[in-house]
C-alpha cells in the first residue's frame, strides 16, 4: 500500500513538471516579429499597438477582437492581470488602457498549476504577468 502511495506522488509530481509552459514576451525596436531561440520562451514584439499584440504570439492565448471590446482567454478562461506585481483584474480592457505598450518590457504567460499557485485561488484561470520600464 505504501509503494502505490509513493508511485501515485511521483507520478503527480512529474505530471506537474510537465505542466511548464511559461512564456516571455519582451518589446523593443521597429518592425515585424522576431523571436531568440536560445531558450524558446522569449518573444520580442516590435512596434505594439496594444497588448494583445504580445498576447496574439503566445500558444494557448486566443485574442479574440469584436466590435464591443477585445476578449482574452488562456486555455478557455479569462485570466488574471498583474502589472509590475499589482494585481489588476480579470479585464483585458482595464489592463490595456492601464499600461502604455511603450513602456513594456516583458509580458509573462503562467498557465500552470505551478506557476499560478502564488495568486491562488484568482489565478487559477492563468495569470499575465506584465513588467514595465522603469526609469
Amino acid at each position: 500500500m505504501k509503494k502505490v502511495k509513493i508511485f501515485s506522488w511521483l507520478l503527480f509530481s512529474l505530471l506537474l513538471a510537465s505542466c511548464d509552459t511559461t512564456k516571455t514576451i519582451s518589446g523593443d525596436a521597429p518592425s515585424s516579429v522576431d523571436r531568440e531561440f536560445k531558450d524558446n520562451t522569449v518573444i520580442t514584439v516590435y512596434n505594439p499597438l496594444s497588448l494583445a499584440d504580445y498576447l496574439i504570439q503566445v500558444p494557448g492565448v486566443n485574442v479574440d477582437e469584436r466590435i464591443g471590446g477585445t476578449m482574452v482567454t488562456v486555455r478557455g478562461r479569462v485570466p488574471l492581470y498583474v502589472i509590475d506585481g499589482i494585481p489588476i483584474g480579470h479585464s483585458y480592457n482595464e489592463a490595456n488602457n492601464i499600461v502604455n505598450v511603450y513602456d513594456i518590457d516583458s509580458v509573462e504567460v503562467l498557465k500552470g498549476p505551478t506557476e499560478t499557485i502564488l495568486y491562488g485561488r484568482r489565478g487559477a484561470n492563468g495569470v499575465i504577468v506584465i513588467r514595465t520600464i522603469r526609469n
